[in-house]
């Protein structure tokens, strides 16, 4: 039941944060990215904020913690993702320089294991405030709302390609090895 909530309250957030002029503007402008961000960053303290049942002080202790992590978590993914693109462009090129990709899957990786190593510190830190039970009610959340988000941010995308390409299929990763296409059903 909450699941649906969360994800209706983020689509609404980054509907309202959209920009009026869509047609013209095909991606949102780093403006309007950042404040998408803003209120999702607000949604979720807020949805936080009612399942962990904090109160006031409570809310002063973690909401710092929190912010301080995801700034730092949203910085190491954003440079993933430069990586990721510049290994999309090697792959295709057509003849990917074997140095540059061994050096950007590098980077990925550390780039996943600093990541992760945010994240390990924020749960750490975060035990220390929450009780046992808080703690348990902020794993889970954390990981819906991720997963909500998520889906979410696909789904705008799969929308925004179809926008920009009708009757086109949907956008798949970029695969390093080419798959067959389908197989025609047979006519009966």
């Amino acid at each position: 039941m909450v699941r649906p909530l969360i994800a209706t309250l983020v689509l609404l957030a980054v509907v309202l944060a959209a920009p009026v002029r869509a047609q013209e503007t095909p991606e949102p402008s780093p403006d309007n990215r950042d404040e998408a961000l803003q209120r999702i960053e607000m949604l979720r303290l807020f949805r936080l904020t009612e399942v962990l049942e904090l109160n006031e002080d409570e809310a002063a202790r973690v909401f710092p913690v929190i912010r301080r992590y995801d700034r730092s978590y949203q910085d190491l993914q954003e440079k993933r993702e430069q990586f990721m693109h510049e290994l999309q462009l090697q792959l295709a090129s057509g003849a990917p320089d074997r140095a540059a990709l061994s050096r950007l899957v590098d980077e990925v990786l550390t780039q996943e294991r600093e990541a992760m190593r945010v994240r390990n510190e924020e749960f750490k830190e975060l035990k220390k405030i929450l009780t046992p039970e808080q703690y348990a009610k902020y794993l889970i959340f954390d990981a819906r709302f991720r997963e909500d988000l998520n889906r979410l941010l696909d789904d705008i995308r799969r929308h925004r390609q179809q926008r920009r390409h009708p009757g086109a299929a949907s956008p798949t990763p970029v695969s390093p090895t080419p798959t067959p296409p389908p197989q025609a059903a047979p006519a009966d």
